[in-house]
């Protein structure tokens, strides 16, 4: 069975992936604030939901090509782990700059009444999931693969495991964001968020060495 430690790993990749602010955050910050937290909580929804789809797709068809090509995780590997490092270097680029007004910036909040608010919310945060390509090329072409090559799972339960670790990742992000929103609406701020892309920029870059380390050497 797969160890702790590459869960801790699919774990980490599922917050970093949701933590960097981009229209996911904003859209849930801002209809959590301006309408009601819990509008938050249906745009995350929304938004995990897809983000599982393509963590699914990366790790159980990653992991049936691994079974079936022969030197597969040494091809591949390498260069996922130097996605990672890269999406890691322009969110840490983005962080450096200038903190933008992100909470003006986002779409109105839909309106409180009636069950489509809640169906549009879930509706938004699916949608700018699905048409991010960034989302798509971090978990299918880096952090998969590199998942993959370094806990090296042996039947389809680990990756299963993989796959509710990276989740988990994600939504306790934003457990966070709602619990901000709720709570502590006055920490939202836009230092707030420069100081989330740097450390989110910065952990990725870190993973992506390490991961890269241990795929050349071979070592934990």
């Amino acid at each position: 069975m797969i160890n702790a430690g590459s869960l801790a790993w699919a774990f980490g990749f599922g917050v970093v992936a949701a933590a960097p602010v981009g229209p996911v955050n904003m859209v849930a910050i801002r209809r959590g604030l301006v309408a009601h937290w819990t509008h938050a909580l249906w745009v995350a929804l929304g938004s995990v939901s897809v983000e599982a789809c393509y963590i699914a797709l990366a790790l159980y068809g990653g992991n049936e090509i691994l079974s079936r090509v022969r030197d597969f995780e040494r091809i591949i590997s390498g260069p996922a782990a130097g996605v990672v490092i890269v999406i890691g270097m322009m969110i840490l680029r983005k962080a450096l700059k200038n903190p933008q007004r992100v909470l003006s910036d986002g779409p109105a909040p839909a309106r409180v009444n009636g069950r489509t608010t809640i169906a549009r919310d879930i509706l938004s945060g699916a949608l700018l999931t699905l048409l991010n390509p960034a989302t798509l090329l971090y978990w299918v072409v880096g952090a998969g693969p590199t998942w993959l090559g370094k806990a090296s799972p042996n039947n389809a339960f680990d990756v299963f495991l993989g796959l509710a670790a990276a989740t988990c990742g994600l939504a306790s992000w934003f457990a966070f964001v709602i619990y901000l929103v709720r709570f502590r609406p006055q920490n939202v701020r836009p230092r707030f968020f420069r100081r989330v892309n740097f450390c989110c920029g910065l952990a990725l870059i870190v993973m992506g060495v390490v991961l890269a380390v241990h795929l050349l050497t071979g070592k934990n």
